[in-house]
C-alpha cells in the first residue's frame, strides 16, 4: 500500500485481496458506481477508510450490495444553499457536529440532536472520517438511520482548520454530513464526493469560497468538467 498526501490508498490488485474478490469485480463495483473509487492518471486508486465505510454499510444491507437504479442528481442540485455554513469554529468533533447539524434541527429534521450526534461519534470511533486533503465525510453507520426529509448533504467550512483525527494528521477544513437515508444513494454521493476531494487543488477551492452560491457553482463547474473528459 502506497502513502500519498491523501493518507492511505490502495491499488485495484490490494482491495481486491483485501475484499477477497477478482480484480476484475472490483472493476465491475466501480463501474456500476456501488464501490467508491477514482482515477489518478490510468491507474484506479481507493482511499482504504472509505473501502472499510463500504464494507459497514453493506453489511446486513437488504440490497446485497445492488444499486437502485435511476438518472443521477447532480451534486450541485442535492446541494441546498440552506445547509451549506460557511463558518464553523474549531472544536472537538462534537462541538463540529453540533454546528453540523444545526440546520436541521432548526428545520425540525432532527429532533433530539444528542442523539444523532452520540451516532455520529459513534461512527468516528470505528474509524475517522476525515480522509485528508483537509476533508472529512461524517456520517452514521447505518445510512437507512438517517432522518426522513433531510438533505443528502450538509456541508460545513472551517477555514481555520481542526483536529479531525485525519488520515494524514492534518486539520479539517471542509466537512460534507452524509444524511440520506438510503444505502444506494449514501454510497453513490460517497463515491462522487471522494472522487472529487481526492483533488487538493479543488478541495482548495472550495474552502475559499466567498459564498454560499460561490460554493454550488464550482461543484457544478467541476462536474460539467468532468462530464467532458468522460
Amino acid at each position: 500500500m502506497e502513502k500519498t498526501d491523501n493518507g492511505s490508498l490502495m491499488t485495484l490488485a490490494e482491495v481486491a485481496l483485501y475484499l477477497k474478490i477478482a480484480e476484475r469485480t472490483v472493476l465491475r463495483l466501480v463501474h456500476k458506481g456501488i464501490l467508491p473509487g477514482t482515477k489518478v492518471g490510468n491507474q484506479w486508486r481507493f482511499f482504504k477508510s472509505i473501502i472499510d465505510d463500504w464494507l459497514l454499510t453493506n453489511i446486513g444491507s437488504k440490497n446485497k450490495m445492488i444499486p437502485e437504479k435511476g438518472e443521477e442528481i447532480p451534486l450541485s442540485d442535492l446541494i441546498d444553499p440552506r445547509y451549506v455554513i460557511l463558518s464553523i469554529k474549531p472544536g472537538e468533533k462534537k462541538a463540529v457536529f453540533t454546528q453540523l447539524i444545526e440546520p436541521l434541527v432548526r428545520e425540525r429534521i432532527i429532533n433530539i440532536p444528542y442523539l444523532f450526534i452520540h451516532k455520529l461519534m459513534y461512527r468516528e470511533n470505528i474509524s475517522s472520517t476525515g480522509i485528508g486533503n483537509g476533508v472529512a465525510f461524517p456520517h452514521i453507520r447505518n445510512p437507512r438511520e438517517n432522518p426522513a426529509g433531510a438533505p443528502p448533504v450538509v456541508v460545513g467550512i472551517c477555514r481555520e482548520g481542526t483536529d479531525f483525527d485525519a488520515l494524514d494528521r492534518k486539520p479539517v477544513k471542509l466537512f460534507f454530513l452524509l444524511c440520506a437515508d438510503k444505502d444506494s444513494v449514501h454510497l453513490n454521493i460517497l463515491s462522487r464526493l471522494t472522487h472529487y476531494m481526492i483533488e487538493k487543488a479543488f478541495s482548495n477551492v472550495l474552502i475559499r469560497a466567498d459564498s454560499v452560491e460561490d460554493f454550488v457553482r464550482l461543484i457544478g463547474e467541476k462536474e460539467t468538467r468532468e462530464r467532458r473528459i468522460q
